[in-house]
This record gives C-alpha cells, sequence and structure tokens, in this order.
C-alpha cells in the first residue's frame, strides 16, 4: 500500500541528494514546507501557562508579538505571511536581484 507513495518519496530524495533513512527526509520536507500560523490572545488569563507549557513556541516559531491592533489588522497579518512563503517560493526561481519586494505595512 505505501509503495507508490514511498518510491515517488524516495525518487525525490536522491534527486536531491539525501543518503539517509527516508523518513529523516520526509521529515526534512515536512520542517520546510510546513507553515502554521497560530494567533493567541495576551489578553487571556491562561496566555502565560499556555506559552510556558509549549517551549517549541521560542524554539521553533518565529514569534511577533502585536497589542492594541485593530480587528482587520490582526486578520491581514496571517494574509501576508502566507503571501510572503508564496513568494519565496517564486523568488527562488527568479534571476538574483529581482526579488519581489513584500511590504505590508501600507495594508494596515
Amino acid at each position: 500500500e505505501l509503495e507508490p507513495l514511498l518510491s515517488t518519496l524516495k525518487d525525490q530524495a536522491s534527486q536531491d541528494g539525501f543518503t539517509g533513512p527516508i523518513f529523516n527526509y520526509f521529515s526534512y520536507r515536512i520542517q520546510q514546507n510546513l507553515h502554521i500560523v497560530l494567533i493567541m490572545d495576551c489578553t487571556n488569563p491562561n496566555f502565560t501557562i499556555n506559552c510556558e507549557s509549549n517551549p517549541a513556541l521560542y524554539r521553533k516559531c518565529s514569534v511577533q508579538w502585536m497589542e492594541g491592533w485593530a480587528d482587520s489588522s490582526m486578520r491581514k497579518i496571517p494574509e501576508m505571511l502566507l503571501s510572503k512563503t508564496a513568494g519565496d517560493d517564486d523568488s527562488n526561481s527568479r534571476k538574483k536581484g529581482h526579488k519581489k519586494k513584500l511590504s505590508g505595512h501600507a495594508d494596515l
């Protein structure tokens, strides 16, 4: 059952020059391609407890502290972050020096 999935992954690993276990390559690809936006309310009484009980929020994440912003601005932030990620993928195929300039400050 898994062979069709694994064969494609093995082919990609070999194209990328990866020589370790296929699970390690799979984990690497997940870390490179999975992006999650988590928005937490710092006025919530459990905010500090939630942060302290999840140390990966500090070690493996980019934390953006934003207080006192309008609701429309808070909705715009994930859109900007996700469009930046999509823009990074596009810029890999462009020539050096022709990267897309991203600035969302005017939208906020």
